[in-house]
């Protein structure tokens, strides 16, 4: 017996192993693999990669003085921007996201039992993270370490909680996370997490302008560090820091700690071209020098070799040295290290300078060099190029109609002019310089048309950019009395504080009003404000339109009268024989007046106004009249048609419309 019983357990632990194999093998075929596959083509899409990995390359570093930003109340702070995906970009793989989110449902709900669940939580949380829906990325991760708090996944899932909770503006919970997340992963040695999460930490610190909060978690690494290989890192984080941030004594200093250390390849050569860049920007030349001639001799770090030539091109262009020098180096870096993420750099912070300096030309040419391939610099770089590219075209325009006599100009030239101008304001408010913005902005006022989009885009604009409160005030009255139905007066009238109940009666308040009415069964309050919408509005896009919904509403059931939907659809071709709508019932008007007047439908089209050019219909025009005495027949609709279901009964006979 005990024999047997021993045979019944062995066959039925082997049994469970194969089914569980069979469930791991199930699942990850038909779900996890192509889950796997579709985040690593969105993240290759994106350029989502971790400077942090532990790759065989140095890390690039540009130094931005205006690190520490100012943030705006309601705003979320600049380091947490990268983290929004515009539309843009994510509308090539919004597919792919969505099938990542069906598959992880699919393991949720059929496939419980196999040991991806984790996986399929985690990749399911960055989908939702992609898309910024962040809500839902925060609950993916709050059940994947509620289910699996030890599991391998715990510190990456610990980590993008935390960020869901900086990108909700949760920054309590944000930090708390952060603090976990180091935590987490210190116990697994997971080093690419503890480098994310002192980075956020640090960061966090600066958006809040506290610069010794920001070094603190480094430093308290480089204490704590098991080894020195660690500990070089950490300190190397310090050099960084400081460099990024524009203090390149403390720099030089820092990165030069780096080598008391046990630090790798890597990072040793990181710390010894860093230094050198940070004592060539204190103005230490001989010292910068020395070093970049031994990294550029040192048989040891000649794979980095691109690296220390770009360094080298920068401290070159600093001391001064000849154009020809200058161009001879670059020649032989883009030669034989094109594309290069550290000579990108250097051509984007060169770049930067001489925008500073207000040559354009040659920044916008830097600028686009910058941007031809993935590297840290190629978001800004490719954004500045496209700005500097709008300044060289409005430039352009303006330089075609100078000479002209002010009063000779044409309105279609002072448009042009007016517009050319508001986009060198606008490319000078996005490089910071708000006094020349608010030069432009006053030149495209003056040189616009006397009424206008031009115009009232200028005015808002000029308004938006001066300083003096009574003169902002005295432009947004102006705008606000010139056109209080354009979009732009509207702004104006919000941002004086004008209530709704101060702003007049619009064409499009009156046809929303009439629709509203209609669509709750008020056919004979409707029809007053669609028919005043014509009388006070008779030039208004809207009157047609206003005039065909008429005619449907009277031509359809409830109502079904004829004779007052072809009076409105007879008015509509008399005062608007060129608007679309009067071309769509045309026709459909000729026969039911001639059935009634028994004459040929092309005498009766002789009465009404032929359209300039064929009828444009919005939507497939009907095959047959649409007034018909007998059962009804489809047509047209207008943009809101109030569906059966959703009306009352009408008055057994709505009174007939007058002219």
């Amino acid at each position: 017996m005990g024999h047997r019983a021993a045979l019944f357990l062995s066959v039925g632990t082997l049994l469970s192993a194969g089914c569980q194999l069979w469930w791991n093998a199930e699942a990850y075929f038909n779900t996890v693999y192509n889950m796997r596959r579709l985040m690593s083509e969105v993240e290759e899409e994106f350029s989502y990669y971790d400077e942090t990995r532990r790759v065989q390359r140095p890390r690039v570093l540009v130094p931005d003085p205006s690190i520490i930003p100012g943030t705006q109340a309601g705003e979320i702070p600049p380091f947490l921007q990268e983290f929004v995906i515009e539309p843009a970009k994510l509308q090539p793989v919004h597919k792919r996201l969505d099938s990542i989110l069906q598959k992880g449902s699919k393991i949720l709900a059929f496939r419980t039992r196999s040991e991806f669940v984790e996986d399929a939580l985690l990749m399911m949380a960055q989908a939702f993270f992609y898309r910024s829906e962040w809500l839902p990325a925060q609950i993916k991760c709050q059940e994947l370490l509620q289910l699996f708090p030890t599991g391998d996944l715990a510190p990456d899932a610990q980590l993008l909680l935390a960020k869901a909770y900086l990108m909700q503006r949760k920054y309590t919970l944000g930090q708390q996370a952060l603090s976990r997340a180091i935590d987490i992963g210190w116990y697994y040695k997971r080093y690419d997490v503890l480098s994310e999460a002192f980075r956020l930490q640090a960061e966090f610190a600066l958006s809040q302008g506290d610069l010794e909060a920001a070094f603190r978690p480094y430093r308290q690494a480089v204490l704590i560090a098991p080894d020195g290989e660690q500990r070089a890192r950490w300190q190397w984080e310090i050099g960084a820091l400081y460099y990024r941030i524009g203090q390149f004594e403390q720099a030089a200093t820092a990165f030069a700690e780096v080598l008391r250390y046990n630090p790798t390849v890597v990072v040793e050569y990181e710390a010894q071209l860093y230094r050198a860049a940070s004592l060539a920007r204190s103005g230490r030349f001989r010292e910068a020098e020395e070093i970049l001639t031994k990294l550029a001799r040192s048989r040891r770090y000649e794979q980095w070799l691109g690296y220390t030539l770009a360094q080298e091109l920068a401290f070159r262009r600093r001391m001064g040295t000849s154009e020809d020098t200058l161009a001879r180096i670059e020649r032989r870096a883009d030669s034989a290290f094109a594309g290069n993420p550290a000579l990108l750099a250097v051509q984007y912070e060169y770049g930067m300078q001489l925008l500073r300096n207000g040559q354009y030309r040659q920044a916008q040419r830097l600028f686009a060099r910058a941007s031809v391939t993935r590297s840290p610099v190629f978001q800004k770089a490719r954004r500045y190029s496209e700005l500097l590219a709008r300044w060289e075209q409005a430039m352009a325009t303006l330089s075609s109609a100078r000479g002209t006599e002010p009063s000779s100009l044409s309105d279609s030239l002072r448009a042009r002019l007016s517009q050319a101008y508001y986009e060198l304001a606008r490319v000078h408010t996005n490089i910071g310089n708000a006094d020349s913005a608010e030069l432009f902005y006053r030149r495209a006022l003056q040189v616009a048309p006397d009424t206008g989009l031009y115009r009232s885009r200028a005015t808002l604009a000029l308004a938006l950019s001066v300083s003096e409160p009574a003169l902002r005030d005295s432009l947004l009255e102006e705008l606000a009395a010139c056109c209080p139905a354009a979009p732009y007066g509207q702004e104006a009238q919000r941002l004086l504080g004008f209530t709704p109940e101060a702003l007049i009666d619009t064409a499009a308040e009156l046809y929303e009003s009439g629709m509203r009415l209609w669509r709750i069964g008020e056919y004979t309050l409707a029809r007053q404000q669609l028919y005043r919408l014509v009388e006070r509005f008779p030039a208004s896009p809207y009157a047609p339109k206003a005039l065909y919904a008429l005619g449907w509403m009277y031509e359809h059931p409830p109502l079904r009268q004829v004779d007052s939907a072809l009076f409105y659809y007879e008015l509509l071709l008399q005062q608007y024989p060129t608007s679309e709508y009067a071309a769509d019932i045309r026709l459909s008007v000729a026969h039911a007046r001639a059935r009634r007047e028994g004459v040929a439908p092309e005498a009766i089209l002789q009465r009404y106004p032929a359209p300039p050019t064929p009828p444009s219909s919005p939507a497939k025009p009907p095959a047959q009249p649409v007034l018909q005495e007998s059962a009804p027949q489809p047509s047209i609709l207008p943009d809101v048609v109030p569906s059966p279901g959703d009306s009352e009964e009408a008055p057994e006979k709505a009174p007939r419309p007058k002219p």
